[in-house]
């Protein structure tokens, strides 16, 4: 009759060479050296994962060195500890007995601790005659070793504070070049501040804190890298300007028309059925003081800088491409009639922003159209707080702006 196979298979224990190579490390021990068992637990709870450990051998070696009635751990005096399955389970809280197995195996294997086997592989005290004879695990390399997990702590550490040094520089570059970009767009100046903000988008679109260390670390080199090409650009930018002599240039634009006063406390309307609730950066930008924290946003806006930052009205041309505002206007007028924004609605917007601003408007509409179930019910919505002197072109453009360059995360449609 053939044999039946062993129900549970057996215990994985380590090899010859192992268990001779921790030997030596403790017969080489200096009797008489001193270890902090807490220390060099915390040691090796924070390099946990260089030394391949996970939670639950972390909780096992807790409960081990429990055993051990000493805080501090010396060579020479005994370190052998013998405490049955059934109390470690207790002091591991409530490990299953196999799961208890696993995770000695692995301290085993990993040179955390040592086996001093009996006979019979069991773990007792047998008092003799002289001196008494423990069987069970030895904390002998935990001594030993000391130093090296210390080191292996320092070296996790040093590379945490690094990781931190690198995610601070990568907020900031993006932060600066942002901001620096969006100037420049809004201003006009020389430059292909088109390809630079394609550039920049390209370098913004991954989280960061996601990112492994060498890839975090060529993130901040190739921003750094963009942060040089725009200061260059600049200062081309500047020296160009000097060099036409035309101060005029450089003076500020007003507006034409006197900005209609704000309602310090505005009562909107009922939304007509489909409308949706605008960004609440509309809102915010158009309280007094907001803008000027950052930017002038009383400044005309450019039609450049709509057309960089809502590239998909380009569509609605002939050549794909929109070279003066006659042209921004026209597609507007296409585009609107393409989302199906009837032609009431847009010349109340018309009338209440200007042709301008409600071309703005649907550029931006349009950029939104994914999450945005009505743009007729939007763009009455827009034409409302237009009316109480709430809405702000810039504030739309520059929302955008951030949310593709990751300054803000994408606007979520408001549920009725």
């Amino acid at each position: 009759m053939p044999a039946q196979p062993s129900p549970t298979p057996p215990r994985r224990r380590t090899g010859v060479l192992e268990r001779r190579a921790m030997k030596w490390i403790i017969d080489d021990l200096a009797k008489g050296t001193i270890a902090h068992k807490y220390q060099i637990f915390d040691a090796i709870c924070v390099a946990k994962d260089r030394l391949g450990l996970k939670n639950g051998t972390i909780a096992v070696l807790r409960a081990l060195i429990s055993f051990h009635p000493n805080v501090t751990l010396q060579a020479g005096e005994p370190l052998v500890i013998h405490p049955s399955n059934k109390l470690l389970q207790a002091r591991a809280n409530g490990m299953a007995e196999a799961t208890l197995r696993r995770h000695l195996a692995t301290l085993l294997s990993a040179g955390i601790i040592a086996r001093r086997d009996s006979p019979n592989r069991k773990r007792y005290v047998r008092q003799g005659a002289d001196e008494a004879q423990t069987y069970g695990f030895d904390l002998s390399l935990l001594v030993a070793r000391a130093p090296e997990f210390e080191a292996l702590k320092n070296a996790v550490e040093a590379e945490a504070r690094e990781r931190r040094r690198l995610l601070d520089l990568v907020t900031i570059y993006r932060r600066d070049l942002r901001e620096t970009i969006a100037e420049a767009l809004a201003l006009d100046f020389l430059g292909d501040w088109e390809g630079i903000m394609a550039a920049f988008a390209g370098l913004s679109h991954e989280r960061a804190d996601r990112l492994g260390s060498d890839r975090l670390r060529a993130l901040v080199e190739a921003l750094d890298q963009l942060g040089r090409v725009v200061d260059d650009t600049l200062k081309r930018s500047a020296s160009t300007s000097d060099s036409n002599g035309d101060g005029a240039q450089n003076e500020r634009h007003h507006p034409e028309s006197k900005p209609k006063p704000i309602d310090s406390e505005p009562h909107f309307r009922t939304r007509r059925p489909g409308e949706v609730e605008p960004p609440s950066e509309i809102n915010q930008a158009a309280q007094p003081g907001y803008a000027g924290r950052k930017r002038d946003t009383s400044r005309p806006l450019s039609f450049r800088f709509v057309v960089n930052t809502l590239p998909a009205i380009k569509d609605y041309t002939r050549t794909g491409q929109i070279e003066d505002t006659t042209e921004f206007l026209a597609a507007a007028e296409l585009a609107r009639s393409s989302l199906g924004i009837s032609p009431d609605a847009w010349r109340e917007a018309i009338d209440v922003m200007g042709r301008f601003e409600a071309a703005v408007a649907t550029a931006f509409i349009l950029d939104r159209v994914d999450t945005i179930r009505s743009p007729g019910g939007y763009l009455r919505a827009l034409t409302d707080k237009a009316g109480m002197g709430a809405y702000s072109p810039w504030a739309l453009v520059l929302s955008t702006l951030k949310r593709k360059t990751g300054g803000a995360p994408p606007m979520r449609r408001v549920r009725k």
